[in-house]
């Protein structure tokens, strides 16, 4: 049964690394286009959330970028509430009106602010939850 399981873990390209805390196993490049795909796109994620989020920047009227340069803004992505616009204080009321595509989701601890909008809308549904496909089409070469 160790030979056979071996053997086709061989032939699917599938990989496990020992850690302290649990083992890890992977599917090789190759064996899956599609998992291939997703697994680039992921790794392409933070250069794409790096540039809507310029795009987001650049939307603030020239009179107002002075005033408002030290604004802490990101863009991240969490589980339940998917892709969101991570500010360090509340949208103020002359971006408001520039962004009003923007909802106000949530604080945590008062430390930051979370906001849903047009392009983290827009982001949901082109990625969802990446990782998760990612997880669950490697996981599916395991149950044979």
């Amino acid at each position: 049964a160790i030979e056979l399981l071996t053997a086709m873990n061989k032939t699917l390209g599938i990989h496990s690394e020992s850690t302290e805390e649990e083992d890890i196993f992977f599917v090789s490049p190759g064996v899956s286009s599609n998992l291939d795909e997703l697994k680039r796109v992921y790794v392409e994620l933070p250069n794409i959330l790096n540039s809507v989020i310029e795009k987001e920047l650049q939307r603030i009227p020239s009179a107002l970028v002075r005033k408002h340069e030290k604004t802490e803004w990101a863009l991240l992505h969490l589980p339940q509430f998917g892709f969101v616009i991570k500010m360090a204080s509340r949208l103020s009321p002359d971006l408001s009106e520039v962004f009003f595509d923007y909802s106000y989701v949530s604080d945590f601890c008062k430390n930051f602010f979370l906001y849903k909008s047009t392009s983290t809308s827009h982001l949901d549904n082109q990625f969802g939850d990446l990782h998760r496909k990612i997880q669950d089409r490697d996981g599916a070469f395991f149950f044979f």
